[in-house]
């Protein structure tokens, strides 16, 4: 077993380490807490969890929609939509608006906020909205509320690290700052739980009861999109979801959990996946030989902003992990060229040997931000990059039992 000694995620919403060599060619051990069965058939055992608090009222929780950053998704309104819903918040009533993580046309970005909020707004019958920015999202709603319409169809702006309120405030405004959240870094004060604090409170006029994430005694349901990252196009592919060992990372079954055809837009869901559950995400198309083996930590609650970040079948994202070509056959921790120059990635130099029937077993471990003593782990086959691509996400908090 290879421990790849990942330590924190470089992007928070979820660390992608595309491995370009995966891999140890040795048998797995059974220190990794193997499961010993299959997930395929979510069972009606009683789940010890929580129920959302009561539902609050239409005029309190108006519609929220989301506007992330530079090299962002939806993905970054995860884990507080979690919260929020678990503070009695509708589910559908909270929105993202995914758009080129990559480009810097704000104006463009601004006028499909403005579809986006319009949308919203005929779907809920509602006259306003909460907007929320992160970062580059920040000015893309500064924009989009320059305009003295668009900003009446704003109830109140909560902008992340990014951009001031608009001066003068055209409607009530807070601005979160990593200076509020000592030790958290940029997106972390997007998705942390002290964040999300002050939003609720800011948005609804009460303290949330719910801050932590735990796990929900209602079956978990998660919807999406598989999305060529940066860009946030939709990948259009065949997606089958694995129910697979946690020890190990192989598939426990012959036939995936569920399977669904994407269109042009990418989108899936709802799938209804095991409380807790360790599965593979496995995009493959026509076009390329070449499969994108997603392994994400378990979901404990249920979400709408599963974001299943992928990229042309030669492209790579997030923290490459990978033999260089100068050192072969050697891991010598070296920082990789090329991606320590890109936006929120970085990459190294790791020997991971593949087997091609993929029997061995990649361990990956992530310290989480303000959370290190409480490690996560994610054991993945150790699949050939001759036809292969691998990417392990971690989630932008700590997850139990992971």
């Amino acid at each position: 077993m290879t421990d790849t000694g990942i330590r924190r995620p470089l992007y928070a919403v979820a660390l992608a380490a595309a491995l370009a060599l995966t891999a140890c060619s040795s048998d797995a051990d059974d220190d990794g807490g193997s499961s010993g069965g299959s997930a395929a058939e979510p069972t009606e055992a009683a789940v010890e969890g929580t129920d959302p608090l009561p539902p609050l009222p239409d005029d309190v929780a108006l519609p929220i929609v989301f506007v992330h950053g530079f090299a962002g998704s939806a993905q970054q309104i995860e884990s507080n939509a979690m919260r929020f819903v678990a503070n009695g918040y509708p589910e559908d009533r909270i929105v993202a608006y995914d758009h080129d993580g990559a480009g810097l046309d704000i104006e463009a970005y601004a006028a499909g906020l403005t579809e986006v909020v319009d949308e919203t707004l005929a779907e809920f019958d509602a006259e306003q909205v909460y907007l929320i920015g992160h970062s580059r999202g920040t000015g893309v709603a500064n924009l989009y509320l320059e305009d003295p319409a668009q900003a009446a169809k704003v109830a109140k702006y909560v902008a992340i690290d990014g951009r001031p309120c608009p001066e003068p405030q055209v409607v009530p405004c807070t601005a979160p700052v990593q200076a509020q959240f000592p030790g958290q870094t940029h997106v972390e004060v997007a998705t942390s739980k002290e964040s999300f604090a002050a939003q609720y409170e800011f948005l609804v006029g009460e303290e949330p009861e719910v801050v932590d994430i735990v796990p929900q005694r209602a079956p978990v349901e998660i919807s999406g999109r598989a999305v060529n990252f940066p860009a946030n196009t939709g990948r259009e592919a065949t997606l089958d979801i694995w129910a697979i060992d946690s020890g190990t990372g192989a598939r426990t079954g012959d036939e995936p959990h569920a399977t669904v055809e994407l269109g042009p837009d990418g989108e899936f869901g709802p799938v209804e996946l095991e409380n807790g559950a360790h599965y593979e995400y496995a995009l493959s198309s026509d076009a390329s030989p070449v499969v994108h083996h997603l392994y994400l930590q378990p979901y404990v609650r249920s979400s709408d902003f599963v974001r299943l970040l992928s990229s042309a079948p030669d492209g790579t994202i997030g923290l490459h992990v990978h033999d260089d070509v100068a050192t072969p056959g050697e891991t010598t921790l070296a920082k990789l060229p090329y991606f320590g120059e890109q936006p929120f990635q970085s990459g190294i130099d790791v020997f991971l040997p593949a087997s091609p029937d993929a029997d061995g077993t990649v361990t990956a471990r992530n310290l989480p931000r303000g959370d290190a003593g409480r490690p996560q782990t994610l054991n993945v086959p150790n699949w050939p990059s001759s036809g292969h691509t691998v990417s392990l996400v971690f989630a932008d908090r700590a997850v139990d039992g992971a």
